[in-house]
């Protein structure tokens, strides 16, 4: 099959499922593109070969019966590394904790195992996610997959940006960075951040993903590295909005985790997202998202964004506009 690692999250689960690529081949190619995207400093540490090929060799099996767990069975993934995992170790992207191999993996990390997903690896990141870049680790910057100068294999147009002048480089944004490159550079296919004042939301705009903070205490933090403990939300990274919301079913599957005291109950219906609408939705823009010295660039790109809701039937209410 061609593209494979072009397909979204979902479009994956579907070709396992008709048989149209194996979980093997999958593995195999995001192994070869890990080599060829190496010098975007994705990923920190890579999840241990015997660790990925026994659950490639596991999915595989469930794959030849016809017995897929589901969305998420045999798919790679990618986690930020400032989630606990006992089989790899947890840098923060600091030295303080380049030796250290935590006694346990987070909750967020066991149920993306127990739903058979393959996690190739730990990501980059700011230290202790103090950053909006990507730029403050100590394993170096993670660089952006635009003007890399490396093929866009992933878009049907097979775009090829040329690279910057003289080693030049664009940022990944932050701090949730490495994941961020990870799913769009086709090492992953989905990714698990964490977001404090925007870590999942600004990387995944920056590179040209969907990224999801969910409201304070919809994910467990049990073994989330925190940064503002009254702040931080696990979050997820992906290619679509119909991946962010196969990633939220996974990860909220065994409701509240009795080992995070602000974890609550949420209803999580599962509805097609084709079914979903904004109409009637009140769907306020800031002031400041209209202030002097703003680029004409993002003043057109949130103007574009408040027309489609606007389209789709939301009510939006801009508090200021100058024009």
């Amino acid at each position: 099959m061609e593209k494979i690692l072009s397909l979204t999250l979902t479009e994956l689960g579907h070709a396992y499922r008709k048989d149209l690529v194996s979980v093997k081949q999958v593995v195999q190619q995001v192994m070869a593109q890990m080599r060829v995207m190496e010098d975007l400093n994705a990923i920190i540490t890579v999840a241990p070969h015997a660790r990925i090929r026994d659950a490639c060799d596991a999915a595989q099996e469930r794959q030849d019966r016809h017995e897929m767990l589901g969305p998420l069975d045999g798919v790679p993934v990618v986690v930020k590394d400032n989630y606990c995992t006992s089989w790899c170790r947890t840098t923060c992207a600091s030295n303080m904790l380049s030796n250290y191999t935590p006694p346990y993996s987070a909750t967020l990390v066991n149920r993306l195992e127990a739903a058979g997903a393959i996690i190739i690896g730990k990501s980059n990141m700011d230290e202790f996610g103090m950053g909006s870049g990507g730029t403050n680790s100590v394993f170096g910057a993670t660089r952006n997959l635009f003007r890399s100068g490396k093929p866009y294999k992933l878009c049907d147009s097979q775009l090829r940006c040329d690279g910057l002048p003289g080693g030049a480089w664009v940022a990944s944004g932050g701090s949730s960075g490495g994941s961020a490159v990870a799913v769009v550079a086709g090492l992953a296919y989905g990714g698990l951040g964490s977001d404090t004042g925007g870590s999942v939301r600004n990387p995944a705009s920056v590179c040209g993903l969907v990224g999801l903070k969910p409201s304070y205490g919809t994910l467990s933090r049990h073994g989330l590295v925190s940064l503002a403990n009254s702040l931080d939300c696990p979050g997820v990274l992906a290619r679509s909005c119909a991946d962010c919301a196969a990633l939220m079913h996974v990860l909220l599957q065994g409701g509240p985790d009795h080992q995070d005291s602000t974890n609550v109950s949420v209803e999580w219906g599962g509805a097609p997202l084709q079914t979903c609408s904004v109409r009637g939705l009140r769907v306020g823009v800031p002031a400041e998202y209209h202030c002097v010295g703003l680029h004409a660039q993002v003043l057109r790109a949130w103007r574009q964004v408040a027309d489609v809701l606007a389209r789709a039937g939301a009510q939006v209410c801009i508090s200021y506009d100058k024009n």
